[in-house]
């Protein structure tokens, strides 16, 4: 491969993006951010660039339908539809089977835990057959003569496809013509699922189930990957494989693609490559590991587009935005009955939060410092508000016995222990995500609260810098990237994890403090925050080069 990669420089590498997310489509975390703002990145460089991606029931874009192809997948053949849109020029190909994305399996992911399922049992078949279906259509394309030049992978749920694309015979004339780049945005996440499992290969739940006549050609050539440390015997993990399949890997900040090279040390309060630390020291070594930091939207996140506007070079935007932080603070309750009226069940706490804005006091509220926090209630982002200082108080609690508001919005799986804020009188939790009230929290905010465990590289914290509202963040990965202590926003650290729960605090204080007593200072850090640039346009550049790059 590498000799054919290098036997030639691509001057315009035609790129096909393919991931589980893309925002305007089908967004749930950061990946869909990233993979929308660097396709359009891309895009407005000149480079040729299209998205694919499984087309869910929750796609709700119209899209105009092209073909219809089969693919192999678990030892049959299955029906897929393409059809195609575009966001803000760039071509998307939706693929579609009412099997895997239709129906209970409409949404973009699936909680096989609340299911009575195995980790990742139902995610991990239906990424599988998008992976397969993905490099079928791709090389269908090859095979008509369109160009395919660069395929970009993005985190476990595409990884699939590079063991394909490397192992399957049937892909060679493809994966001798193109590149590969994988990108992690989130080493949390696997996809680990067995090799083999049971004598039930209709439930799909192996590699063995999904790949029959590839699992069984790889026993024969005896290039079965071992486990990585941790992992039990007999087990695939993808995010493994795409790390040692494609010919570069990135991840999306320098300090996360550095801290990943480290083992996890939990007495010292560390995350590092979960695991798969060698794999990647390994990728490092060989040349292929890479750190791109993400960019962030800055027309799409644009406080002169409010009413009123303000922006760092606005005189009076001071006064401007303390005007969206009362109009917020005084609707609120408005404001929170127009998201249940539009999320309906997708906002889980609605009636217990309608009952807590019955004796809302909203001038309360606005005397006190507005401390907010737009996250997924999952223990990489919030664990550490659960735990307890001196085994006594949890440290949500004693972060509500300052003098502060607290407003969270956001969901996920510890999303029952977070409901417990909205005991206190200053402590609002909303148990749901919309965009539009996220960006009113961002805009009104005085704080923003981003206590993460480890963070690849974090795009809240820099629309939070955008609007005004001062970042409260863990030293770490993209974190430690992107907000300077006492300048942009406030770091805190640990030794220890206790060390971590008691610097979270101090930090806070500090912060409050400064908002207490020094109001020139804090309006200073605003204006700093305001003017910071992350360009998805720097970021998109740097991608061209590895989209360029032949395998060391």
């Amino acid at each position: 491969m590498t000799e054919t990669h290098s036997a030639h420089e691509i001057k315009s590498p035609h790129v096909f993006m393919i991931a589980a997310e893309c925002r305007g489509l089908a967004k749930v975390g950061g990946l869909g951010d990233v993979v929308c703002d660097l396709s359009k990145a891309l895009y407005d460089l000149d480079v040729p660039v299209a998205v694919v991606l499984p087309c869910y029931d929750v796609i709700d874009q119209p899209a105009a339908y092209i073909e219809q192809y089969n693919v192999p997948f678990g030892g049959r053949y299955w029906i897929v539809d393409v059809f195609t849109c575009e966001l803000d020029g760039v071509p998307v190909y939706l693929l579609r089977n009412d099997d895997f994305f239709g129906g209970e399996y409409g949404e973009v992911y699936i909680p096989s835990d609340r299911r009575g399922g195995g980790p990742f049992e139902d995610d991990a078949k239906r990424f599988a057959f998008f992976s397969v279906a993905a490099l079928k259509w791709i090389d269908r394309r090859r095979m008509a003569g369109r160009p395919v030049d660069a395929l970009h992978c993005h985190d476990w749920h595409t990884a699939s496809l590079l063991v394909l694309l490397r192992h399957d015979a049937a892909y060679r004339p493809l994966s001798c013509q193109v590149r590969t780049l994988f990108t992690i945005h989130n080493l949390d996440y696997q996809g680990v699922r067995p090799f083999v499992a049971g004598d039930a290969p209709e439930r799909l739940l192996s590699f063995a189930d999904w790949f029959p006549r590839l699992y069984r050609d790889m026993c024969m050539a005896d290039i079965l990957y071992p486990p990585a440390a941790g992992h039990p015997p007999g087990t695939y993990n993808p995010l493994r494989a795409g790390i040692a399949l494609a010919d570069n890997v990135n991840t999306v900040s320098p300090t996360y693609a550095s801290e990943i090279t480290q083992p996890d040390d939990p007495a010292r309060n560390f995350t590092g490559g979960r695991g798969l630390q060698t794999d990647l020291q390994y990728a490092r070594e060989q040349g292929r590991l890479h750190a791109i930091l993400n960019g962030l939207d800055y027309t799409l996140n644009d406080p002169e587009r409010l009413d009123p506007p303000f922006a760092a070079n606005m005189a009076g935007w001071a006064v401007a935005r303390a005007a969206h932080r009362e109009r917020f603070v005084r609707n609120l309750p408005a404001l929170l009955g127009g998201l249940a009226e539009r999320l309906g069940e997708r906002f889980r706490n609605r009636e217990r939060v309608a009952a807590k804005m019955s004796d809302y006091d909203a001038e309360a509220w606005l005397r006190r410092p507005l401390v907010v926090a737009v996250t997924r209630a999952v223990a990489q982002k919030v664990s550490i508000l659960r735990e307890r200082l001196d085994d006594i108080t949890p440290v949500w609690e004693a972060l509500l016995a300052r003098e502060l508001s607290l407003l969270i919005l956001g969901s996920g799986e510890l999303q029952d222990e977070l409901e417990a804020i909205n005991s206190r009188p200053n402590g609002l939790f909303v148990c749901a995500f919309d965009p539009g009230f996220a960006q009113e929290m961002y805009i009104a905010g005085d704080l923003f609260l981003m206590p993460s465990d480890f963070e690849p590289c974090g795009i809240s914290q820099m629309i939070a810098m955008r609007y005004g509202c001062l970042p409260l963040v863990h030293d770490i990965g993209g974190l430690h990237d992107t907000v300077q202590d006492m300048r942009t926003g406030f770091v805190y650290s640990g030794q220890s994890r206790a060390g971590a729960r008691r610097a979270l605090l101090d930090t806070l204080d500090r912060a409050l403090e400064l908002y207490r007593t020094d109001r020139t200072r804090w309006q200073k850090m605003q204006l700093r925050a305001m003017e910071m640039r992350f360009a998805w346009r720097t970021a998109a550049k740097e991608y061209l080069k590895l989209y360029r790059l032949a395998r060391p």
